[in-house]
């Protein structure tokens, strides 16, 4: 879009459409009869009330050269990249005016205006590095607490030299030199060194090179491992979530509810068989809110880690483990194999806490996306529609897909779209207020909480497929009539390929 100096800005493009608009209102007031037009089709009102925009009026603007790229407005200002003369002009939309000029601003393209922030953001064909600043504010915090990010994190590093907060760059406006960081499967007790923290020395070496630094981490999945956990990983889960909920969990086993800190490592596998879960790893898979939410927590931080020294130790576990081994194992060599995969995993974890500092700055410094997968909730999670039926054919199996995606929804999803959780009456906000404040029962006891994070009874889903999968896209920020459309596909691809036999729960 090339301008000259001079030219009509928002003030007469305003008034031009509201003489449009004028003249369109007018036409329908008083309708003409039909005539022909110079092309010798019938004119109507609308053709002869539409008039071509009109200069009402200009804004001088001296001494820039070159052409305007692109615009934004806010706060009764009108700003404009004047990228032939690398300067952002501010023009004032009452005034007629320029009011300010921002220089040094290379080859400057996309602009906008943030109202919330009370801030602009231009994009420059060379890059440029922003800095930020966070303040945490708690209605429980002593009067003249420090709310910012040194005080909230113990002065962690999370900054890169030579900026003294932490540092982000825009993509670049040539694609070309966009550098993307790609990651999945966040498996804490996975073999060797955690590569994510190399991340930390990309950043570190580039830190003020706007071009040269990473600018976008996209981590396609698999954000924690809900079924393959340590033994040793587990015993601290269990314990870090009582603390942080203030409650421990009652899950719905059979024959009778246990709670959580009754269900140590190998204890579980028979009552997640008997929930239908499909994974192999079941010996010690997540079960509680509070340990898929410190789960989160504990892959992406090491703020709530307990020191290596207070680890629990393998020997132990590996014992314990003894009395949910079946009798033929605990009498041949069943301690010396658990003892070796204890261990084994015991260093794996220890060498993943250990990066954690360098992932948690990483974290801090470049824009991030998440996406959900299985491992969230249990490997193999909804891949076939016999599975789905099956877990959501049992109580524990619904309480445990709602603590998964209840700690989805907080740990990624809120992250990714933060708009689904500012307005009263949206699925967002609504699950935090279901939440905030509240104690086990009735965590467990309110249905809507199942319903936003769409979990339904097997029998709910044959009945109302139509409505889940509308439900389903709707959650995931879809407009109604694009949910729409998956609801009508959802449904075919069920009466396709879906149901052909009885899941075994209806059985």
């Amino acid at each position: 879009m090339k301008k000259v100096c001079g030219m009509s800005l928002a003030m007469a493009l305003s008034v031009a459409f509201a003489t449009l608009a004028s003249a369109q209102q007018d036409a329908k007031k008083t309708p003409n009869p039909a005539t022909k037009s110079s092309a010798g089709g019938p004119k109507t009102a609308a053709t002869e009330g539409a008039r071509p925009l009109i200069l009402s009026g200009s804004v001088p603007m001296e001494g820039v050269k070159g052409r305007f790229d692109h615009f934004a407005s806010g706060q009764g200002q009108v700003f404009i990249s004047a990228l032939g003369n690398n300067t952002v002009e501010v023009i004032s939309i009452f005034g007629g005016t320029v009011e300010h000029t921002i220089t040094g601003v290379p080859g400057p393209q996309g602009v906008a205006f943030s109202p919330e922030a009370n801030k602009l953001f231009v994009a420059s064909e060379k890059g440029k590095v922003y800095t930020y600043d966070a303040k945490f504010v708690y209605p429980e915090a002593p009067t003249g607490t420090d709310p910012s990010i040194a005080d909230a994190t113990k002065n962690a590093l999370l900054t890169y030299a030579p900026y003294k907060k932490p540092s982000f760059c825009l993509p670049p406006s040539n694609l070309n030199q966009l550098r993307i960081i790609h990651g999945s499967c966040r498996k804490a007790s996975g073999d060797g060194r955690d590569a994510l923290a190399l991340v930390s020395q990309l950043i570190e070496q580039k830190a003020d090179r706007p071009l040269e630094r990473p600018h976008q981490l996209l981590l396609t999945g698999d954000q924690i491992y809900a079924d393959d956990v340590a033994a040793v990983l587990l015993m601290m889960l269990t314990d870090a979530a009582v603390s942080l909920m203030a409650w421990d969990e009652s899950m719905p086993t059979l024959p009778s509810a246990l709670k959580t800190s009754a269900l140590p490592p190998y204890a579980r596998r028979s009552h997640l068989e008997k929930a239908k879960f499909t994974s192999v790893d079941l010996d010690n898979h997540l079960m509680s809110l509070g340990e898929y939410l410190c789960m989160y927590l504990f892959a992406w931080s090491d703020a709530m880690w307990t020191t290596d020294d207070k680890m629990p130790d393998p020997a132990k576990v590996a014992f314990e483990a003894l009395r949910y081994a079946d009798p033929g194992e605990r009498a041949t060599d069943g301690l010396a194999k658990t003892l070796k995969s204890v261990t084994s995993d015991f260093q794996h974890v220890r060498t993943f806490r250990s990066t954690l500092p360098a992932v948690r700055r990483v974290l801090a410094n470049i824009p991030s996306y998440m996406i959900f997968d299985d491992h969230e909730v249990a490997d193999d999670w909804n891949m076939t529609l016999e599975i789905c039926l099956d877990l959501h054919g049992t109580e524990l199996g619904r309480r445990m897909v709602q603590n998964a995606l209840v700690a989805y929804a907080l740990c990624q999803h809120w992250g990714n779209c933060p708009e689904q959780f500012e307005s009263a009456g949206l699925p967002g906000t609504e699950l935090l207020k279901f939440l905030d404040g509240k104690n086990v029962d009735q965590y467990i006891g309110n249905s809507k909480i199942r319903s936003i994070v769409s979990v339904h009874t097997d029998q709910e889903i044959i009945t109302n497929q139509g409505s889940v999968y509308h439900g389903l896209a709707r959650s995931a920020g879809l407009s109604y009539w694009e949910s729409f459309g998956y609801t009508l596909l959802g449904s075919y691809i069920w009466e396709t390929a879906g149901e052909t036999t009885p899941a075994v729960s209806q059985m």
